[in-house]
């Protein structure tokens, strides 16, 4: 898995967070830089590496509106450092942009999180060669069926299909559970402070010392809902006889 932050506002604290979850054993950290100015967003990525030493995993994700020639200065940066990919540096819909910018650079590229129409909408970025990696998660790309069509997909042309994290617990096990159905998703996405995106969860997230999360054993998904939790959080409520 890895530790996937929030945005920040200094390289310090970013660098700070990265150290933080590495004493946690877990291996990988993938910073949002803020993602309007590269000049900060480069500082953010050196300042990281700086912090965790050559072994760690990174990626950077400035969920960006960078020009083609941003992105590529950017992405050579990214390569130079040794990070492990580079996630939407445009809106997804800029396939021609993708296109160029996967010919570019050697850094995999990564992309789809927010492409509408599930796999068909996929399928256009694949077809076009606008990314190396693909994106999908059970909220956003139509529930555990649809998440799964896109990593078959992805499968089938020999890419990854990256999971991407639905900030709420429920959703980011049933997430667990797809990515660990599948043979193209290398990680599982921790978004951190993982506290207030666990809710409803009862308990934690199930993660070893090791930096590692395993699927839960129990029946469906496995989880159990804190419903004093809910009722706590309740504005409104339906009740429906049947």
């Amino acid at each position: 898995m890895y530790a996937s932050s929030l945005f920040k506002p200094s390289g310090d604290e970013y660098a700070e967070e990265a150290k933080h979850y590495v004493s946690r054993g877990i291996k990988a950290y993938k910073a949002h830089p803020p993602g309007g100015d590269i000049g900060i967003d480069r500082e953010v990525h050196h300042r990281v590496r700086e912090a965790v030493g050559p072994d760690v995993t990174l990626m950077s994700d400035p969920v960006g509106e960078y020009t083609l020639e941003e992105a590529i200065a950017v992405g050579r940066d990214l390569e130079d450092l040794g990070y492990h990919w580079f996630e939407e540096p445009f809106r997804d819909f800029e396939l021609a942009k993708y296109a160029e910018l996967c010919r570019t650079l050697d850094i995999p590229i990564a992309g789809t999180e927010t492409t509408r129409g599930g796999p068909w909408g996929v399928a256009q970025a694949i077809r076009f060669g606008a990314v190396d990696i693909v994106r999908a998660d059970v909220s956003w790309k139509a529930g555990i069926t649809g998440t799964l069509k896109i990593a078959h997909l992805a499968e089938a042309n020999g890419m990854r299909c990256e999971v991407h994290c639905t900030t709420m617990g429920v959703m980011d096990i049933a997430n667990l559970h797809v990515s660990c159905a599948i043979r193209n998703c290398e990680f599982f996405e921790l978004l951190v402070p993982e506290e207030p995106f666990r809710f409803p969860l009862a308990g934690p997230y199930p993660i070893s010392p090791e930096g590692t999360i395993r699927v839960p054993e129990l029946p469906g998904l496995g989880v159990e809902i804190d419903w004093a939790a809910v009722d706590a959080r309740c504005v409104a409520h339906r009740k429906r006889e049947v």
